[in-house]
Protein backbone atom coordinates (compact mmCIF):
# COMPACT_ATOMS: atom_id res chain seq x y z
CA UNK A 1 0.00 0.00 0.00
CA UNK A 2 3.19 2.17 0.87
CA UNK A 3 4.08 4.84 -2.48
CA UNK A 4 7.68 4.82 -2.95
CA UNK A 5 7.59 7.03 -6.14
CA UNK A 6 8.44 10.67 -6.38
CA UNK A 7 6.81 11.47 -9.34
CA UNK A 8 3.61 9.46 -8.18
CA UNK A 9 3.91 10.92 -4.74
CA UNK A 10 3.79 14.56 -6.26
CA UNK A 11 0.74 13.60 -8.23
CA UNK A 12 -1.30 12.73 -5.30
CA UNK A 13 -0.24 16.01 -3.52
CA UNK A 14 -1.47 18.15 -6.60
CA UNK A 15 -4.43 15.67 -6.63
CA UNK A 16 -5.22 16.13 -3.35
CA UNK A 17 -5.13 19.97 -3.38
CA UNK A 18 -1.72 19.81 -1.76
CA UNK A 19 0.15 21.76 -3.72
CA UNK A 20 -1.89 25.28 -3.00
CA UNK A 21 -0.18 27.96 -1.47
CA UNK A 22 -3.43 28.43 1.09
CA UNK A 23 -5.80 25.60 2.56
CA UNK A 24 -9.66 25.63 3.27
CA UNK A 25 -9.08 24.23 6.76
CA UNK A 26 -11.56 22.56 8.76
CA UNK A 27 -12.40 24.80 11.46
CA UNK A 28 -14.11 22.79 14.30
CA UNK A 29 -16.25 25.04 17.34
CA UNK A 30 1.99 21.85 27.39
CA UNK A 31 3.19 24.59 29.62
CA UNK A 32 0.98 26.48 31.44
CA UNK A 33 -1.94 25.27 29.35
CA UNK A 34 -5.33 24.13 29.08
CA UNK A 35 -6.88 20.73 29.70
CA UNK A 36 -7.68 19.46 26.63
CA UNK A 37 -11.04 17.85 27.17
CA UNK A 38 -11.92 16.09 23.72
CA UNK A 39 -10.75 19.22 21.86
CA UNK A 40 -8.09 17.09 19.97
CA UNK A 41 -8.63 13.56 20.57
CA UNK A 42 -6.68 12.27 18.04
CA UNK A 43 -3.56 13.82 19.59
CA UNK A 44 -1.97 10.99 21.97
CA UNK A 45 0.93 10.20 23.80
CA UNK A 46 3.48 7.99 22.70
CA UNK A 47 6.15 5.69 24.34
CA UNK A 48 8.96 4.51 22.03
CA UNK A 49 10.88 0.79 22.48
CA UNK A 50 13.61 -1.14 22.00
CA UNK A 51 14.14 -4.30 19.90
CA UNK A 52 13.82 -6.24 23.38
CA UNK A 53 10.41 -4.27 24.35
CA UNK A 54 11.99 -1.70 26.86
CA UNK A 55 11.13 1.85 27.11
CA UNK A 56 13.22 4.41 25.47
CA UNK A 57 11.13 7.84 26.17
CA UNK A 58 7.85 9.42 25.49
CA UNK A 59 6.61 12.00 23.46
CA UNK A 60 2.81 13.58 21.88
CA UNK A 61 1.56 12.88 18.07
CA UNK A 62 -1.18 12.78 16.34
CA UNK A 63 -3.45 10.29 14.02
CA UNK A 64 -3.65 11.35 10.55
CA UNK A 65 -4.97 7.95 9.51
CA UNK A 66 -5.99 5.22 10.62
CA UNK A 67 -2.80 4.06 10.71
CA UNK A 68 -0.84 7.07 10.93
CA UNK A 69 0.41 8.17 13.66
CA UNK A 70 2.60 11.27 13.32
CA UNK A 71 5.30 12.72 15.56
CA UNK A 72 8.68 14.21 15.65
CA UNK A 73 11.79 12.55 14.35
CA UNK A 74 13.95 12.44 17.30
CA UNK A 75 11.12 11.36 18.96
CA UNK A 76 11.45 7.76 17.03
CA UNK A 77 15.06 7.87 15.90
CA UNK A 78 16.19 4.86 17.47
CA UNK A 79 13.40 3.07 18.50
CA UNK A 80 11.70 -0.22 16.74
CA UNK A 81 8.18 0.31 18.19
CA UNK A 82 5.55 2.92 19.70
CA UNK A 83 2.70 2.03 22.21
CA UNK A 84 -0.07 5.25 21.47
CA UNK A 85 -2.40 6.31 24.72
CA UNK A 86 -5.08 8.44 23.59
CA UNK A 87 -7.17 9.19 27.21
CA UNK A 88 -6.69 12.86 28.07
CA UNK A 89 -5.40 11.83 31.61
CA UNK A 90 -2.56 9.40 30.93
CA UNK A 91 -1.66 9.85 34.54
CA UNK A 92 -5.14 8.89 36.05
CA UNK A 93 -4.50 5.15 33.93
CA UNK A 94 -1.24 5.00 35.77
CA UNK A 95 -2.37 5.98 39.29
CA UNK A 96 -5.61 3.40 38.86
CA UNK A 97 -3.25 0.49 36.78
CA UNK A 98 0.30 0.61 38.27
CA UNK A 99 -0.09 0.59 41.82
CA UNK A 100 1.01 -1.63 44.47
CA UNK A 101 -0.79 -2.75 47.52
CA UNK A 102 0.58 -1.11 50.37
CA UNK A 103 -1.39 -1.96 54.06
CA UNK A 104 -0.59 -2.69 57.08
CA UNK A 105 -1.77 -7.17 57.11
CA UNK A 106 0.65 -7.80 53.95
CA UNK A 107 3.40 -6.85 51.58
CA UNK A 108 2.87 -5.14 48.56
CA UNK A 109 5.62 -6.70 45.77
CA UNK A 110 6.73 -5.14 42.54
CA UNK A 111 9.76 -6.27 40.23
CA UNK A 112 12.58 -4.41 39.85
CA UNK A 113 12.30 -1.71 36.97
CA UNK A 114 12.81 1.66 35.40
CA UNK A 115 9.58 2.83 36.44
CA UNK A 116 8.71 4.71 39.80
CA UNK A 117 7.19 2.06 41.83
CA UNK A 118 3.49 3.82 43.11
CA UNK A 119 1.41 3.61 45.72
CA UNK A 120 -1.38 5.27 48.20
CA UNK A 121 -0.62 4.99 51.57
CA UNK A 122 -3.25 4.55 53.34
CA UNK A 123 -2.83 6.39 56.55
CA UNK A 124 0.36 8.56 57.68
CA UNK A 125 2.38 5.93 59.80
CA UNK A 126 5.82 4.38 59.80
CA UNK A 127 6.46 2.02 56.88
CA UNK A 128 9.07 -0.53 56.31
CA UNK A 129 10.97 -0.73 52.71
CA UNK A 130 12.81 -3.67 51.50
CA UNK A 131 14.95 -4.64 48.95
CA UNK A 132 15.86 -8.01 48.57
CA UNK A 133 18.83 -9.24 46.20
CA UNK A 134 19.04 -12.28 47.87
CA UNK A 135 17.37 -14.23 45.10
CA UNK A 136 18.01 -12.72 41.63
CA UNK A 137 20.45 -10.13 42.15
CA UNK A 138 19.56 -8.72 38.59
CA UNK A 139 15.37 -8.51 39.97
CA UNK A 140 15.59 -7.59 43.48
CA UNK A 141 12.06 -7.65 44.93
CA UNK A 142 10.78 -4.69 47.11
CA UNK A 143 8.34 -4.42 49.39
CA UNK A 144 6.92 -2.14 52.05
CA UNK A 145 4.58 -2.85 54.82
CA UNK A 146 3.16 -0.32 57.89
CA UNK A 147 4.52 -1.32 60.72
CA UNK A 148 4.65 -0.30 64.91
CA UNK A 149 6.97 0.47 67.16
CA UNK A 150 10.12 2.39 66.73
CA UNK A 151 10.47 3.83 63.02
CA UNK A 152 13.97 2.81 62.52
CA UNK A 153 16.35 -0.16 61.83
CA UNK A 154 19.06 -1.81 63.94
CA UNK A 155 22.44 -1.76 61.56
CA UNK A 156 23.95 -4.88 61.54
CA UNK A 157 25.55 -5.44 58.08
CA UNK A 158 29.27 -5.37 57.88
CA UNK A 159 29.62 -2.73 54.56
CA UNK A 160 25.46 -1.80 54.06
CA UNK A 161 27.10 -1.81 50.52
CA UNK A 162 25.18 -3.60 47.55
CA UNK A 163 27.69 -3.81 44.19
CA UNK A 164 30.02 -2.12 46.21
CA UNK A 165 27.31 1.33 46.70
CA UNK A 166 25.37 2.16 49.59
CA UNK A 167 21.39 1.81 48.74
CA UNK A 168 18.93 5.14 49.29
CA UNK A 169 15.34 5.09 49.03
CA UNK A 170 14.41 7.59 46.76
CA UNK A 171 11.24 9.56 46.31
CA UNK A 172 8.47 11.78 47.65
CA UNK A 173 7.41 9.09 50.23
CA UNK A 174 9.84 11.65 52.16
CA UNK A 175 9.64 14.85 49.99
CA UNK A 176 12.29 14.85 48.54
CA UNK A 177 14.21 12.39 45.79
CA UNK A 178 17.79 12.90 46.93
CA UNK A 179 20.12 10.61 48.47
CA UNK A 180 19.23 11.91 52.40
CA UNK A 181 20.99 9.66 54.93
CA UNK A 182 17.88 9.24 56.83
CA UNK A 183 16.57 7.49 53.38
CA UNK A 184 19.82 5.85 53.66
CA UNK A 185 18.64 1.67 53.32
CA UNK A 186 21.36 -0.99 56.09
CA UNK A 187 21.48 -4.81 55.53
CA UNK A 188 20.49 -6.45 58.81
CA UNK A 189 22.30 -9.69 58.77
CA UNK A 190 20.37 -11.42 55.94
CA UNK A 191 20.99 -9.63 52.87
CA UNK A 192 17.75 -7.87 52.78
CA UNK A 193 18.53 -4.21 52.74
CA UNK A 194 15.68 -2.25 54.90
CA UNK A 195 14.84 1.32 56.26
CA UNK A 196 11.67 2.32 58.10
CA UNK A 197 10.69 6.00 57.42
CA UNK A 198 7.55 7.83 58.57
CA UNK A 199 5.08 8.61 55.74
CA UNK A 200 1.76 10.75 55.24
CA UNK A 201 -1.03 8.83 53.91
CA UNK A 202 -1.48 9.54 50.24
CA UNK A 203 -0.10 8.87 46.68
CA UNK A 204 3.09 8.08 46.04
CA UNK A 205 5.90 7.77 44.18
CA UNK A 206 9.15 5.76 44.93
CA UNK A 207 12.53 3.90 43.86
CA UNK A 208 15.67 1.99 44.97
CA UNK A 209 19.04 3.21 44.34
CA UNK A 210 22.42 3.77 44.94
CA UNK A 211 23.75 7.73 44.91
CA UNK A 212 24.70 8.65 41.72
CA UNK A 213 21.72 6.72 40.11
CA UNK A 214 24.90 5.12 38.03
CA UNK A 215 24.90 1.42 39.28
CA UNK A 216 21.48 0.48 40.84
CA UNK A 217 17.90 2.04 40.09
CA UNK A 218 15.22 -0.03 41.04
CA UNK A 219 11.63 0.71 40.26
CA UNK A 220 8.38 -1.42 39.01
CA UNK A 221 7.85 -3.81 36.11
CA UNK A 222 4.74 -5.00 36.08
CA UNK A 223 2.63 -3.67 39.23
CA UNK A 224 -0.89 -3.52 38.03
CA UNK A 225 -0.38 -6.22 35.55
CA UNK A 226 1.12 -4.82 33.08
CA UNK A 227 0.21 -1.09 32.49
CA UNK A 228 1.80 1.85 31.09
CA UNK A 229 4.53 2.10 29.56
CA UNK A 230 4.30 -1.77 29.32
CA UNK A 231 0.89 -2.88 28.11
CA UNK A 232 -2.44 -0.69 27.99
CA UNK A 233 -1.80 1.31 25.15
CA UNK A 234 -4.73 1.87 22.51
CA UNK A 235 -2.45 0.82 19.31
CA UNK A 236 1.25 0.41 18.62
CA UNK A 237 3.47 0.05 15.72
CA UNK A 238 6.36 0.21 13.94
CA UNK A 239 8.66 3.21 14.56
CA UNK A 240 9.70 5.04 11.03
CA UNK A 241 12.02 8.59 10.68
CA UNK A 242 12.33 10.75 8.09
CA UNK A 243 15.45 10.12 5.80
CA UNK A 244 18.11 12.15 6.75
CA UNK A 245 17.89 12.55 10.55
CA UNK A 246 20.03 12.52 12.66
CA UNK A 247 21.02 13.93 16.37
CA UNK A 248 23.04 16.86 14.30
CA UNK A 249 20.81 17.73 11.37
CA UNK A 250 17.05 18.00 12.68
CA UNK A 251 16.32 19.36 9.60
CA UNK A 252 13.90 16.28 8.74
CA UNK A 253 12.78 16.19 12.39
CA UNK A 254 9.49 14.12 11.41
CA UNK A 255 8.64 10.53 12.31
CA UNK A 256 5.57 8.09 11.91
CA UNK A 257 4.22 4.99 13.94
CA UNK A 258 2.97 2.53 11.24
CA UNK A 259 0.16 1.20 13.84
CA UNK A 260 -0.76 -2.06 13.62
CA UNK A 261 -3.63 -3.51 11.44
CA UNK A 262 -6.75 -2.55 11.62
CA UNK A 263 -5.55 0.62 13.29
CA UNK A 264 -7.39 3.23 15.35
CA UNK A 265 -11.10 4.14 14.26
CA UNK A 266 -11.45 7.71 15.29
CA UNK A 267 -14.58 10.15 14.53
CA UNK A 268 -11.88 12.80 13.20
CA UNK A 269 -8.09 12.76 12.69
CA UNK A 270 -5.70 15.72 12.17
CA UNK A 271 -5.28 16.77 8.67
CA UNK A 272 -2.41 17.64 6.66
CA UNK A 273 -1.66 21.27 5.58
CA UNK A 274 -1.49 22.26 1.89
CA UNK A 275 2.19 22.89 0.31
CA UNK A 276 3.74 26.30 1.66
CA UNK A 277 0.56 26.96 3.59
CA UNK A 278 2.92 29.06 6.63
CA UNK A 279 4.17 31.27 3.77
CA UNK A 280 1.24 32.25 2.20
CA UNK A 281 -0.09 32.86 5.74
CA UNK A 282 2.82 35.44 7.03
CA UNK A 283 2.70 36.99 3.15
CA UNK A 284 -1.37 37.81 3.39
CA UNK A 285 -2.40 38.23 7.09
CA UNK A 286 0.32 40.10 8.69
CA UNK A 287 2.36 38.19 11.38
CA UNK A 288 1.40 39.68 14.22
CA UNK A 289 -2.08 38.10 13.25
CA UNK A 290 -1.53 34.22 13.19
CA UNK A 291 -2.55 32.31 16.09
CA UNK A 292 -1.66 28.32 16.45
CA UNK A 293 -2.90 25.77 19.39
CA UNK A 294 0.05 23.57 20.56
CA UNK A 295 -1.49 20.45 22.24
CA UNK A 296 0.61 17.25 24.25
CA UNK A 297 1.34 15.66 27.41
CA UNK A 298 4.40 17.02 28.35
CA UNK A 299 5.67 19.06 31.32
CA UNK A 300 3.03 21.78 32.61
CA UNK A 301 6.28 24.10 34.73
CA UNK A 302 10.14 23.44 34.29
CA UNK A 303 11.14 25.91 36.98
CA UNK A 304 13.18 27.32 37.93
CA UNK A 305 11.15 26.91 41.28
CA UNK A 306 8.97 24.54 39.96
CA UNK A 307 8.56 21.31 38.45
CA UNK A 308 4.95 19.21 37.20
CA UNK A 309 5.32 16.73 34.39
CA UNK A 310 1.56 15.37 34.72
CA UNK A 311 1.05 13.23 31.68
CA UNK A 312 -2.11 14.64 30.86
CA UNK A 313 -3.21 16.59 27.28
CA UNK A 314 -2.86 20.25 27.55
CA UNK A 315 -3.31 22.90 24.96
CA UNK A 316 -1.99 26.44 24.93
CA UNK A 317 -2.34 29.20 21.99
CA UNK A 318 0.88 30.62 20.74
CA UNK A 319 1.81 33.50 18.33
CA UNK A 320 4.18 33.02 14.94
CA UNK A 321 7.69 34.48 15.54
CA UNK A 322 9.02 33.47 12.03
CA UNK A 323 8.36 30.45 9.43
CA UNK A 324 11.85 31.12 8.52
CA UNK A 325 12.95 28.97 11.51
CA UNK A 326 16.36 30.19 12.24
CA UNK A 327 18.39 32.43 10.01
CA UNK A 328 20.80 31.26 7.67
CA UNK A 329 20.54 27.87 8.59
CA UNK A 330 21.70 28.02 12.23
CA UNK A 331 21.40 24.69 14.42
CA UNK A 332 21.35 22.73 11.07
CA UNK A 333 18.26 24.22 10.07
CA UNK A 334 17.79 24.96 6.52
CA UNK A 335 15.37 27.89 6.13
CA UNK A 336 11.83 26.81 5.72
CA UNK A 337 11.71 23.92 7.40
CA UNK A 338 10.84 25.40 10.85
CA UNK A 339 8.74 28.08 12.54
CA UNK A 340 9.31 29.45 15.77
CA UNK A 341 6.35 30.11 18.18
CA UNK A 342 6.32 32.25 21.06
CA UNK A 343 6.37 30.21 24.83
CA UNK A 344 5.94 31.73 28.02
CA UNK A 345 4.22 31.37 31.24
CA UNK A 346 1.68 33.88 30.75
CA UNK A 347 -0.17 32.13 27.17
CA UNK A 348 1.63 28.72 27.50
CA UNK A 349 3.99 26.15 24.94
CA UNK A 350 5.42 24.11 24.22
CA UNK A 351 8.23 22.15 26.85
CA UNK A 352 9.70 18.43 27.44
CA UNK A 353 7.11 15.69 26.18
CA UNK A 354 5.62 17.71 23.96
CA UNK A 355 7.95 16.82 21.34
CA UNK A 356 5.94 15.38 17.93
CA UNK A 357 2.56 17.24 19.19
CA UNK A 358 0.99 18.97 16.61
CA UNK A 359 0.99 22.41 15.96
CA UNK A 360 -2.59 23.25 14.72
CA UNK A 361 -3.57 26.27 12.79
CA UNK A 362 -5.62 28.67 15.13
CA UNK A 363 -8.64 26.17 16.20
CA UNK A 364 -8.41 23.94 13.06
CA UNK A 365 -7.53 20.38 12.64
CA UNK A 366 -4.87 21.12 10.40
CA UNK A 367 -1.21 19.95 11.80
CA UNK A 368 1.12 22.78 10.06
CA UNK A 369 4.43 21.67 12.02
CA UNK A 370 5.09 19.43 15.04
CA UNK A 371 6.67 20.73 18.47
CA UNK A 372 10.46 20.21 17.88
CA UNK A 373 12.58 21.76 20.70
CA UNK A 374 13.25 24.71 22.96
CA UNK A 375 15.80 27.28 23.32
CA UNK A 376 16.43 26.75 27.04
CA UNK A 377 15.72 24.19 30.11
CA UNK A 378 12.77 26.30 31.48
CA UNK A 379 10.75 26.11 28.43
CA UNK A 380 10.97 29.74 27.67
CA UNK A 381 11.33 32.03 25.21
CA UNK A 382 11.03 30.92 21.72
CA UNK A 383 9.89 27.51 20.70
CA UNK A 384 10.81 25.48 17.52
CA UNK A 385 9.02 23.07 15.17
CA UNK A 386 9.21 21.40 12.59
CA UNK A 387 7.47 22.12 9.23
CA UNK A 388 4.68 19.66 7.93
CA UNK A 389 3.70 21.97 4.91
CA UNK A 390 7.30 21.70 3.18
CA UNK A 391 7.86 19.95 0.05
CA UNK A 392 9.93 18.19 1.66
CA UNK A 393 7.72 16.92 4.73
CA UNK A 394 4.83 16.55 2.52
CA UNK A 395 6.42 14.61 -0.44
CA UNK A 396 7.92 12.07 2.20
CA UNK A 397 4.86 11.47 3.79
CA UNK A 398 3.06 11.28 0.96
CA UNK A 399 5.59 8.86 -0.94
CA UNK A 400 6.05 6.14 1.98
CA UNK A 401 2.51 6.28 3.52
CA UNK A 402 -0.15 7.18 1.04
CA UNK A 403 -1.65 4.34 0.22
CA UNK A 404 -2.50 4.79 4.13
CA UNK A 405 -3.99 8.35 3.82
CA UNK A 406 -7.50 9.02 3.06
CA UNK A 407 -8.04 9.11 -0.54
Amino acid sequence: MEIRNIARARALLRASGIALLLASPQVLSVQNGRPDGDRHPYVGLVVFYDADGHPLDRCSGSMIAPRLFMTAGHCTSGAVRGGIWLDEDVEAAVESGNTMEIDGSHDGVCGSGSQNVRGTFPTTACYEFTFDPSANPERPEITVQQVGGACSVTDQGEDNLFLGKEMFLRGNVRGDWAALPDNRMVESGDGVFRVRVPVEAGYKHFKVADRDWGGTNSGDTDCGGGGYPYGGAAAYGEAVTEPGYTDNNVQYDLGMIVVDEPGLSLDRYAVLPAMGLLESLATHRGRQDVTFTVVGYGMQDAGPVNFSALRIRLNATVDLVSVRGTANGRLGLTPGTAVMLTSNQSTGGICFGDSGGPVLLDASDVVVAVNSWGQNKHCGGVDVAHRVDSEQSLLWIYSFFGGLLPP
